[in-house]
């Protein structure tokens, strides 16, 4: 009838560093103090209407904030979804921007690093690109051909480079989006994409500079988004962390999984990852039946004892004490422990200090 001491409380290091660097992300007492019986509890609480409410709240906060910090990362801002209109906007706003350096003058092309450059990326993808079955070259691309041909003459304008960066973009997406393409030859397209970007970027300073890397960074996020199904739902605007997480830990490995990227679209993905939601969609904890019509009656109670619970003088102290139901605020409440829950009021008596010891 009531939480006992949870030996498996506590939060990782990661954990409590995306905490500090992502306040506004929320978290309910059970994930901020890391107790798995306490989001058990959680997700009972979750699953039955007449206490779900603030649990979708919390939840659907957080999405939004998962939403905007990846609509940011792609360079559409104030914007809590990421919808068709929203990555139009962000492939609008790239185009501009390489509008805006096509008359910068020609770049110098060193051969030779262009060479070990081209032979880094052959052979990062060696043996994993093929095409009608066979193995294919990155060499094969007529606009990779384009590129080596540009380098052999040792100069390039800038229009040519920003023309075949544009194309070198289209077919990276190309690939990675249609069902007959090959992610795995996108990836290496975008790779040499990389290139021309670098060779424009060269020639660039001040302000036009700033706003060009920047420009890059995004529409390399808009690549991410786009390469792989599942990561965006352009219907309802929402972002899948989970999916984008996986999606990046495969394509940067050391910014993610090591930590050397900590951008804001980086951290919503390892906040998505780290604070699973507490019930899954697979709608079986709120098709089960209620257990008694007490239920019904005790629902106002209940519902206001819930946003006590999950209000954010209990959140932090979670966090503080890694679990709370072992300092008594859920087994009845410590007197010690009452200064840091001013918001619980008439709560505290018919919820927080009996919500978890009722009488069955």
């Amino acid at each position: 009838g009531s939480v006992g001491d949870d030996a498996s409380a506590g939060l990782t290091r990661a954990q409590r560093d995306l905490i500090a660097r992502n306040p506004e992300f929320r978290l309910t007492p059970g994930q901020a103090g890391g107790s798995k019986s306490l989001q058990q509890m959680e997700a009972k609480l979750e699953s039955q209407p007449m206490t779900s409410g603030v649990f979708n709240e919390i939840k659907d906060s957080n999405q939004r904030l998962i939403n905007r910090r990846v609509a940011e990362s792609i360079g559409v801002r104030n914007s809590n979804i990421v919808d068709s209109n929203v990555l139009n906007q962000a492939h609008e706003r790239a185009d501009r921007v390489y509008g805006m350096v096509r008359r910068t003058g020609n770049r110098t092309i060193d051969p030779d690093r262009f060479i070990n450059q081209l032979d880094r990326i052959e052979g990062d993808y060696q043996g994993l690109l093929f095409a009608n079955g066979r193995p294919y070259s990155v060499m094969d691309s007529p606009l990779v051909s384009r590129l080596f041909n540009y380098a052999q003459s040792g100069e390039a304008t800038a229009e040519q480079l920003v023309d075949l960066s544009s194309k070198l973009g289209k077919a990276a997406r190309s690939q990675m989006t249609s069902g007959n393409g090959d992610r795995q030859l996108g990836m290496a397209l975008g790779d040499v994409k990389d290139i021309a970007d670098d060779l424009i970027e060269r020639g660039l300073n001040g302000r036009t500079q700033r706003i060009f890397a920047q420009a890059r960074g995004n529409y390399r996020n808009l690549m991410t988004l786009e390469g792989r199904t599942g990561i965006v739902n352009t219907s309802n605007g929402n972002v899948s962390g989970a999916n984008l997480a996986n999606a990046l830990a495969q394509k940067d490995k050391a910014g993610f999984m090591l930590g050397r990227n900590q951008s804001p679209m980086y951290d919503a993905a390892r906040l998505a990852q780290a604070f699973k939601p507490l019930v899954g969609d697979s709608g079986t904890a709120t098709r089960s039946a209620l257990p008694s019509p007490t239920d019904f009656v005790l629902s106002l109670p209940f519902n206001v004892a819930t946003r006590a619970y999950t209000s954010s003088p209990v959140v932090n102290l979670a966090a503080r004490g890694g679990d709370i139901s072992r300092n008594g605020l859920l087994g009845g409440l410590n007197p010690n422990r009452v200064r840091y829950l001013p918001q619980l009021g008439m709560a505290a008596g018919i919820g927080a200090g009996g919500l978890l010891s009722l009488p069955q």
